[in-house]
């Protein structure tokens, strides 16, 4: 029986590290490339940045629009599951147009009352039911009917009640948005009762009851 060797050939050990280290310098970066790559990065965030943070989602309409219609549903939900009325308060302060916050309360019993009714914040563990307004949006009338119902108040405040049935009262609410170059964004939202979702128009559209 012939046998065939398979001829081997010796590489010294010597040789063998060079090699190694060699392909270790060519599948490695150096700090030169790193520092370049770095460099690149920087710029391109110094420019990104800044567009980013100018249009923010959070003074978007479409944003406010998810944020309060979110509020509704929160308070549609727990109006039919615990079979109370809930109410979303649109709270301004005094003096401006600024407004504070949009908060979802939910009635209660006067305890040394029998009979009165009062509304406190809600809560729940999952959700918070407040929203604040972008410092540079703001409520500028909310009508039901044709009654602006924030005229001639001096806490300023209007609601939007749910009942347990699953309806929700019809307003209309005008919002304007201050932007950065002096002008001004208005948007309507008119809430539909039975679905219970505001659609948003745009501009200050009148309301159904008011006269053309």
């Amino acid at each position: 029986m012939v046998l065939n060797h398979q001829k081997r050939t010796f590489i010294p050990a010597s040789k063998q590290r060079l090699a190694n280290m060699n392909y270790n310098k060519r599948s490695g970066f150096t700090l030169l490339e790193i520092l370049v790559v770095m460099v690149f990065i920087g710029i391109f965030a110094t420019m990104a940045i800044p567009r980013l943070i100018k249009q923010s989602p959070d003074k978007s309409w479409v944003h406010v629009t998810y944020e309060i219609n979110n509020l509704i549903h929160f308070a549609r939900q727990e109006s039919i599951a615990t079979q109370k009325i809930y109410r979303l308060a649109i709270i301004k302060e005094k003096e401006t147009r600024d407004i504070l916050r949009i908060e979802v309360e939910t009635e209660s019993d006067e305890p040394k009352r029998p009979g009165k009714r009062l509304y406190t914040p809600a809560y729940s563990e999952y959700y918070d039911p407040t929203y604040k307004l972008p410092n540079d949006i703001s409520v500028i009338s909310v009508f039901k009917d044709k009654d602006n119902i924030l005229e001639g108040q001096k806490i300023r405040k209007a609601y939007c009640h749910i009942i347990p049935q699953g309806l929700v009262e019809e307003v209309l609410i005008h919002l304007t948005r201050r932007e950065d170059d002096g002008s001004k964004s208005k948007i309507s939202l008119r809430m539909a009762p039975f679905m219970g979702v505001f659609s948003r128009f745009d501009g200050h559209i009148k309301s159904a009851g008011k006269k053309q």
